[in-house]
């Protein structure tokens, strides 16, 4: 039969084609949907085999333009995908006239079943549900106005969005911006202080201000929450609050008030600091959308209109295709994760909920959530952040590497040292005849040397990769001595470490971000000290937060956390300074010297990782970072067991295969000593013709990955296409594109990292030779 494999991954074709063609099939093969078709067109196939998840035309939608075909829709179709494995998933499939479903990685003998089945048998029809449209073409000369309108509507309010989204983050540059304006009152209500931004604001005088009361500059329906206001300020609670105030001519303006107590020496309340912003655009872009939002079908945006209970009650055009876009057979299914909670607190406070991100898949989805008090209804706006989250990573990687130019000297200082250690060692070991004692002690030396290299290149590799953030639970002591040995190489002598690192509560993070958030504080300690002389203080501790505490830190709420403190007995940094150094590319470094970008880097990753940052300083004197990160509940390990024997073998016969002949060589002597009969091959070629010649004479074959003219996965393909049985290790010594996951699905038994010791070379082998029979 001529079949037609259409997928985008060039292994999965090429795996299926195998299995295929090795009971006497043809086969052709498309990349995405819009190849297939032209293949279909071109000549007879008598079955497809299909993924759902490629470019340009996923399968789902291949699917419905063959059965809508005159001239195709009697060609069987199967399914086969690993994104979409869900019982509902099926469903759809079937529903959209798939023949059958697999899920990957699914056994040769079960897909040739099921291509059997689909052949063997007429095909029969199933219903499939309608989804009825609006026919938009005659409302468009009467809307195209409003749908431009609203484009423009929704633009101003993203970007101011996304302004006070900074400023919220920013909270202590408000008292600088021009359009703010303070004020300070003492305890009975007596104005002490206006700053001049509120007579150009407001139009008022210093005489007005001084002959009227200042109730009477307040909206009436917002003058009982601005008393509770003021009470509790003079309870010692900080506020925030939105309310109108009277200007001259008679316009309501209204204005983000935020109030915080002035303590004096006896710890009684002595004044009132009240800072405001005019929020009145913001809010008349918030009655706009309110009154645009009783037609979300207009909007170019994708809109869902949710009940009370979080209930989906319509999907405007733009949503229904971006679910499609992103797979999804029911459009409500892409509402991120505590939709019907958000709903409640937006219809309760009947104010706008803040922006939620989730992710979908490689792209990111910002929802906002706009109630609609008339209808008691909340309509739910996406807008896709994916450029602004990519930006977000570059800025974060760019930083990487800016610390790692600064590191070289002393990584370059370190291997020099091992180099040193290790040739020393083996000049030495030459001279020495067999039987001294000395000669293990060398050896010992050498081998402790290679660890730390090794062990070097594995913080190095940590640090620098580019990856998504994947946070676990971890002991951050873990992480931060990692720095500290590190930045000892590099740091003078004259720059004294004090840490006192204990172990403390589990924390879920990211151990590369946490490795970037300690080098980055810890070398711009460095920096700070006059003469580069000094003392640098690093330590964890456990803290419990208070609800007075947490209020005065936003980022922070009353709980448990721990304490990530650097220190320095440097220049410190005065009230302005202080201000501005979570801004990207704020420095206060000579030009050249920084980019500006570490704390703004330290600032996002303890935002992620749902923490705060505490910085005092005083010029002169030094400064301090104090870094809050939430307890986990769940226990980390601190430290691994201690290994056992190295595990042997009985005579099996491993086929070695690695173009390093060094390595070639030292591997097979290695494992010969531990009891293996043992073929290397440095050519990949050579090994597949020899594996071809006899396929069942090699218990087991050692890959390496990165070989010239076929690489290690290239070559595992082609032993499992001989003998899809056979078990096979790959090893690496860094690939950003293969991890254990990637291996597993590509047939590996397991990923080996290089360099490895004997000991974890004795345990793998016997790992994968005692595992279960494999069936592919």
């Amino acid at each position: 039969m001529n079949i037609l494999i259409v997928d985008d991954g060039e292994s999965a074709r090429a795996l299926l084609q195998r299995i295929l063609r090795k009971e006497g099939h043809h086969t052709l093969a498309a990349g995405d949907g819009v190849e297939a078709l032209e293949l279909l067109r071109a000549g007879p196939v008598d079955a497809i085999l299909a993924d759902i998840m490629m470019p340009r035309m996923d399968g789902y939608r291949l699917c419905q333009a063959v059965r809508r075909d005159e001239g195709l829709k009697q060609i069987p179709v199967i399914i086969y995908t690993a994104n979409y494995g869900t019982a509902a998933d099926e469903r759809m499939a079937l529903d959209l006239g798939a023949d059958a479903f697999l899920r990957k990685p699914a056994p040769a003998a079960e897909i040739l079943a099921t291509l059997r089945r689909v052949t063997s048998q007429p095909r029969v029809a199933r219903p499939r549900p309608v989804v009825e449209k609006a026919d938009w073409e005659v409302m468009q000369e009467y809307t195209d106005r409003l749908v431009a309108k609203l484009e423009e509507r929704n633009t101003e309010l993203v970007n101011l969005n996304h302004t006070l989204a900074e400023n919220e983050a920013r909270y202590r540059l408000l008292a600088d911006y021009a359009e703010d304006f303070v004020l300070l009152y003492d305890p009975a209500g007596r104005r002490l202080y206006t700053s001049p931004s509120y007579y150009r604001m407001t139009g008022w005088t210093p005489e007005d201000i001084a002959r009227a009361d200042w109730h009477a500059r307040i909206h009436p329906e917002d003058l009982p929450l601005v008393e509770r206001t003021r009470a509790a300020n003079l309870a010692g609670e900080t506020t925030r609050i939105e309310h109108r105030i009277r200007c001259q001519d008679g316009r309501w303006l209204w204005v983000e008030a935020r109030g915080r107590p002035v303590v004096g020496p006896e710890g009684r309340v002595t004044q009132l600091l009240l800072w405001s912003r005019d929020v009145t655009g913001r809010k008349e872009a918030e009655a706009e959308v309110l009154r645009l939002a009783a037609f979300p079908q207009l909007n170019p945006n994708p809109v869902f209109e949710l009940t009370a209970d979080g209930m989906v009650n319509y999907g405007n055009e733009a949503a229904l295709a971006l679910a499609s876009e992103l797979g999804y057979a029911r459009p409500w299914e892409m509402l991120p994760p505590g939709t019907a909670a958000i709903v409640g607190a937006c219809l309760g406070s009947g104010q706008q909920q803040q922006r939620l991100e989730f992710p979908y898949g490689k792209r990111v989805i910002a929802w906002s959530f706009y109630p609609v008090p008339t209808r008691s209804v909340v309509h739910c706006y996406a807008v896709e952040v994916t450029d602004r989250r990519l930006l977000e990573e570059q800025l974060r990687q760019s930083q990487k590497m800016e610390a790692i130019g600064q590191l070289a000297g002393g990584i370059a200082h370190d291997f020099n040292n091992i180099l040193g250690a290790i040739i020393g060692n083996v000049e030495l070991a030459r001279t020495m005849p067999p039987n001294d004692p000395e000669l293990l002690v060398s050896l010992e030396a050498i081998f402790a040397a290679s660890r730390r290299g090794a062990d070097l290149v594995k913080q190095i590799l940590a640090f620098s990769h580019r990856q998504e953030q994947q946070r676990q639970p971890l002991q951050l002591a873990l992480v931060v001595r990692e720095v500290i040995k590190l930045l000892r190489a590099t740091v003078p002598a004259s720059v004294e470490f004090r840490h006192n690192l204990v172990v403390t509560a589990t924390v879920l993070a990211d151990p590369s971000a946490i490795h970037q958030v300690a080098m980055n504080l810890c070398t711009n300690a460095w920096h700070a000290l006059p003469n580069q002389a000094g003392v640098i203080r690093v330590e964890l501790a456990e803290a419990e937060v208070s609800s007075n505490f947490a209020r005065q830190h936003p980022d922070l709420h009353a709980g448990r956390y721990v304490r990530l403190t650097v220190a320095d007995n440097g220049c410190g940094m005065d009230a302005a300074t202080r201000a501005h150094i979570f801004e990207p590319f704020f420095t206060t470094k000579p030009v050249g010297t920084g980019t500006g970008l570490g704390l703004a880097v330290v600032h996002g990753i303890m935002k992620s990782h749902d923490g705060g940052i505490v910085v005092t300083s005083t010029p002169g004197q030094g400064t301090t970072f104090d870094l809050y990160f939430p307890v986990l509940e769940t226990p980390a390990s601190a430290s691994a067991a201690e290994p056992g024997p190295v595990p042997r073998g009985a005579g099996e016969h491993i086929l070695f295969v690695d173009d390093e002949e060094a390595l070639a060589k030292m591997s097979k002597r290695l494992l010969e000593r531990l009891g293996y009969r043992v073929t290397v091959f440095t050519r990949p070629a050579e090994a597949l013709a020899a594996f071809c010649a006899q396929p069942t004479q090699f218990d087991l074959i050692i890959t390496d990955y990165n070989m010239p003219g076929m690489n290690g996965t290239t070559l595992g393909a082609e032993l499992l296409a001989v003998r899809p049985e056979q078990r096979i290790i790959l090893t690496t010594g860094f690939s950003a594109d293969v991890t254990a996951e990637v291996a597993r699905a590509l047939g590996f038994c397991e990923l080996l990292p290089k360099p490895c010791t004997m000991h974890t070379l004795g345990e793998a082998v016997q790992r994968v030779l005692n595992e279960p029979p494999i069936h592919r």
